[in-house]
């Protein structure tokens, strides 16, 4: 339907709704509800309401939000009338998926002079910094002689070849230099840090993946430590090998910051014998995905240090040399075939850093996709049936992150309750030119990292106009209400109160939401 404007309103710190049969406003006409602190009132009485409330007792209520300056911010048209809402949905926050791509490699592969892949990249970057369906492009080649055994006649060990594709997608090369030498070659090979690749092993256990989530915690330190403790790995049937400074001051949690240095530490521990990649979706408390692939068999992480307490994998490990199905680009074709190849690479999209730091040296567009995409596909020396891409996993874009609706705020009607910033940015002084805070920009409330519930009202506002023909007029516009999606109290408690109420104003008939 068309609307005539949205009203934002986020709560913050995990507050319960403004308790019922309050009044909301000091004498000096300031309000009681504190800044973040969501709260439901009656227009006629300006008298808080809580649960119980229905559209027969309250034809009318307010949605407000507390802000800093003792007053509030209000639903759409400062009034919401029962009869009047049209429609209620929720949606919840989604954080993304990595794109993932496996590369294999066939036995019978046969003696070029060079093979070569290429990766390209479709992120937010490329589609604002780069010329229009221009892709980041990277290709790494590796030549024949590095690969070779003992005769031509025998072709090429295709495993030392994914080893060699590697090492120069990871730029190990680099990495391993002297750092006095690194200023040299810093820019030899191409290297990007939006992706990194691993060697997939044979076995049914070789492939294990950990599933990482950061607890909401305390306002002050959200999402600080991990549901788990990581504290030892083993492998090799009796190598126990102790991570060191990753635990949280209370010794019983791995600090989500530290995930990085458990990471590198057990890539040093595994050294040529596998390998451990980490990446999550975007936000600051989306949940961590943790993958090893190794040729032990018996790899595992432990939360003690005697590699004696099993930390449960999230997905059930796998061999990723089982049949292959190929796909067939052919319609017609019923039959697909299924191969078992050599070797192979596990390419894996990094993270996506969201940059919310307006004066960063390239900060997050207004226009952009949120995931970042990566193709893969072979450029030179693999023949016909040689080497096969799979498409493990698309890539997902995060939904109701506050970066999605900073935009939307910003760029939102002023004016009513709360929203009497000025129409436009202004330009603030001293050499970086920072906003005053009396802008348009001083209106946005949502924090970029923070993932939302979100709950969007549609309703109208009743009124009959007084000419002589008496048209029925309802504006129409929403109200948008965003809860963090680690705020349970507040969840709870604010649904508790629209379920009550919206659905009992049969006009039309409405059911109850929930942010599960």
């Amino acid at each position: 339907m068309r609307k005539i404007r949205e009203n934002f309103l986020v709560s913050s710190g995990d507050q319960a709704i403004y308790p019922a049969g309050l009044g909301m406003f000091n004498s000096d006409g300031t309000t009681k509800v504190s800044a973040g602190q969501l709260a439901i009132w009656d227009p006629k009485t300006a008298t808080s309401l809580g649960s119980a409330i229905t559209c027969s007792d309250y034809d009318s209520i307010v949605i407000s939000q507390g802000l800093s300056n003792g007053k509030l911010r209000s639903c759409f048209g400062d009034i919401l009338h029962g009869c009047e809402v049209k429609a209620l949905n929720v949606e919840t926050p989604i954080c993304g998926v990595p794109d993932i791509w496996d590369f294999y490699i066939d036995s019978t592969i046969g003696c070029n002079e060079n093979f070569s892949i290429t990766i390209t990249v479709d992120d937010d970057d490329t589609r604002n910094l780069f010329p229009w369906n221009k892709k980041e492009t990277y290709t790494y080649s590796v030549d024949s002689k590095d690969c070779a055994c003992s005769t031509c006649d025998s072709g090429f060990d295709a495993f030392k070849l994914a080893c060699k594709l590697r090492d120069q997608i990871n730029n190990n090369g680099y990495n391993e230099l002297q750092v006095n030498k690194k200023g040299i070659f810093k820019n030899i090979p191409a290297y990007s840090n939006k992706f990194t690749a691993s060697l997939l092993y044979a076995g049914a256990t070789t492939s294990i993946v950990y599933c990482i989530n950061p607890i909401a915690g305390s306002a002050c330190e959200k999402c600080v430590d991990a549901d788990v403790h990581i504290r030892s790995m083993k492998f090799d049937t009796d190598t126990v090998v102790t991570f060191t400074g990753t635990s949280n001051a209370a010794g019983d949690a791995t600090l989500i910051e530290k995930l990085d240095s458990i990471v590198k530490q057990i890539n040093e521990a595994l050294g040529d014998n596998g390998s451990a990649v980490i990446t999550k979706g975007a936000g600051s408390c989306c949940p961590w995905r943790l993958e090893i692939n190794t040729c032990f068999g018996d790899f595992s992480l432990h939360s003690n240090l005697l590699g004696t307490a099993a930390i449960v994998a999230c997905t059930p490990a796998e061999d990723p040399f089982s049949e292959i199905t190929i796909a067939n680009t052919c319609p017609n074709c019923t039959a697909l075939e299924t191969k078992t190849f050599a070797a192979g690479l596990r390419i894996v999209s990094a993270p996506l850093d969201l940059k919310c730091d307006p004066r960063a040296a390239a900060p997050n567009p207004v226009e952009g996709i949120g995931l970042r995409k990566l193709e893969v596909f072979p450029t030179k020396g693999f023949g016909c049936g040689k080497s096969y891409v799979y498409h493990k996993q698309a890539a997902g874009a995060p939904e109701n992150l506050g970066y999605h609706f900073q935009w939307q705020e910003f760029v939102s009607n002023n004016g009513g309750a709360g929203r009497g910033h000025e129409n436009f940015v202004r330009q603030g002084y001293g050499h970086l030119g920072l906003p005053l805070g009396i802008g348009r920009e001083s209106a946005v409330e949502t924090i970029c990292k923070e993932t939302y519930c979100s709950y969007a009202i549609e309703h109208s506002i009743p009124y009959r106009d007084q000419s002589v023909y008496g048209n029925h007029v309802s504006p129409r516009g929403t109200t948008i209400v965003l809860i963090p999606s680690g705020d349970a109290t507040t969840q709870t408690e604010f649904e508790s109160i629209i379920n009550n109420y919206i659905p009992s104003c049969a006009c039309p008939v409405k059911t109850a939401v929930t942010c599960a």
